[in-house]
């Protein structure tokens, strides 16, 4: 157990209940310091969630970085429609001329393809003929052009950060389902609970104009939390950010 997050929660437990228990007029209970060991397993998950939001840190610069350094390769020129091919199938017809063919009409283009496999009638005439070769040069243009930008991704470094990333977010969920099905027994444990939205927070209201009012409250704890557990310690200027951005879209 990380013996610095214990004494800042410990810390934030007496300061938060002693307070509430002087205005209620209660006695407080002895050893309180030692309370927050109730929450030991909670406070090594938020120490773990602590970890693992310093790796995602480091690899989302590393993924704005290997995007920054991706160039992809242009179409080649047999992807872009022309006059011929309106005339050719009302398929193509759905497309600009000179403009690269989008997914959607390359994806019908194949259907029309299998379908005049299967029907040989389609392709039998000169026409036929010219449309099958079209189609063909497109299908295999377009695959030809996603090898190139898969290549061109793993030489910048993309697909690796890509999947990284893609890992990091399943140890996310992973994290989240732990620390939302392990109680809070203290009043420094269900800080820090709360304080493992913090970055979702920001990304949130980053993201969203219009939030709820109960969006609204549970964002503002979330940073109240953060702010009595670790302070600027563990999320510096993302606290006052997040908080002044939150004001703006408050409902």
């Amino acid at each position: 157990m990380n013996a610095a997050v214990l004494d800042a929660a410990a810390k934030v437990h007496n300061a938060t209940c002693g307070d509430a228990l002087a205005t209620t007029r209660m006695k407080p209970k002895p050893d309180a310091a030692a309370m927050p060991s109730a929450d030991a397993d909670l406070f090594a998950l938020v120490a773990r969630h602590r970890r693992y939001a310093r790796r995602h840190r480091l690899a989302d610069e590393e993924a704005s970085a290997a995007y920054a350094r991706y160039e992809a390769p242009p179409a080649p020129a047999a992807l872009m429609i022309t006059a011929d091919d309106h005339a050719l199938t009302m398929v193509l017809a759905a497309a600009e001329v000179g403009d690269v063919i989008d997914a959607d009409v390359l994806e019908r283009g194949r259907q029309f393809l299998a379908h005049g496999r299967r029907r040989r009638s389609t392709f039998r005439d000169e026409r036929g003929r010219r449309l099958r070769a079209r189609l063909v040069e497109l299908v295999n243009a377009s695959r030809s052009w996603a090898r190139a930008k898969k290549a061109a991704a793993r030489q910048a470094g993309v697909t690796k950060a890509e999947r990284r990333l893609l890992a990091l977010k399943s140890e996310k969920f992973a994290l989240y389902a732990a620390i939302g099905r392990t109680p809070a027994r203290t009043l420094a444990g269900l800080a820090a609970k709360l304080s493992v939205a913090v970055p979702d927070v920001a990304t949130f209201v980053d993201e969203f104009a219009d939030i709820t009012q109960i969006e609204f409250v549970f964002a503002a704890a979330a940073l109240d939390a953060a702010a009595l557990v670790d302070g600027a310690a563990a999320f510096g200027d993302v606290l006052a950010s997040t908080r002044a951005a939150l004001e703006l879209v408050a409902p």
